[in-house]
């Protein structure tokens, strides 16, 4: 109830003098208290709105950078799925091509620009190395004149540059040494191998054996 409002039905009432000062500051000294509590509390309100607001600010950055981890965490995730996937696939062309190749009954080879042994198949260690006592991994990375000497190396060198510059087969007769180490005459077939448009080794095997002459041949 409003402080004048209260005077006057106090006046009213005949009560006035000391009593009526008394009563009336009273009620005066409650209305303020209470118009301060109501600022006090709005005061409160916006100190904490200001706070709130303020960490807001303060959290946003971090909020952020959460949101940006998680989301490179879920392209990581992705490109991690993509690469599995990737490397299952070369798995299975790799089964393919090395069911195609070592199962070859034709001794078979590979070896890049620069004619270095990359590839031998089980063939070329059974009927060709193993006799000799040699191993593929003798002859891995290395030329045919570091592994095979410059006087039977040479033979092999000279036909693989031929399908490098040609970039076609090439048939080729080349002697190689039999179990017993004595010079046998084999026909060759040399072709070059492309990644795209770009070659970047020569392949090769051995078709067959020659007896005596070219007339007279001997499969493997």
């Amino acid at each position: 109830m409003d402080t004048e409002v209260i005077v006057k039905l106090l006046g009213a009432l005949g009560i006035g003098g000391a009593m009526g000062a008394i009563i009336s500051g009273y009620f005066g000294n409650k209305n303020k208290q209470v118009d301060a509590s109501v600022e006090d509390k709005k005061t409160d309100i916006d100190a904490t709105d200001r706070l709130v607001g303020h960490w807001e600010t303060m959290l946003k950055p971090l909020r952020d950078r959460i949101v940006f981890l998680e989301r490179d965490r879920e392209i990581e995730r992705d490109s991690k799925l993509k690469l599995i996937h990737e490397v299952a696939s070369l798995k299975n062309k790799l089964m393919v091509f090395e069911s195609s190749h070592f199962d070859l009954p034709l001794p078979m080879w590979m070896k890049d620009v620069k004619g270095r042994m990359i590839f031998m198949n089980d063939s070329c260690q059974e009927l060709i190395l193993e006799p000799l006592g040699l191993k593929i991994e003798d002859y891995l990375g290395k030329t045919d004149i570091e592994f095979w000497g410059k006087e039977y190396g040479s033979q092999f060198s000279r036909t693989d540059n031929k399908v490098l510059r040609s970039k076609k087969p090439l048939d080729a007769i080349h002697t190689i040494l039999d179990s017993n180490k004595e010079e046998t005459s084999v026909m060759v077939l040399k072709y070059p191998r492309f990644h795209g448009n770009e070659i970047i080794g020569v392949g090769g095997l051995i078709k067959y054996i020659i007896e005596d002459d070219v007339t007279n041949i001997r499969p493997l």
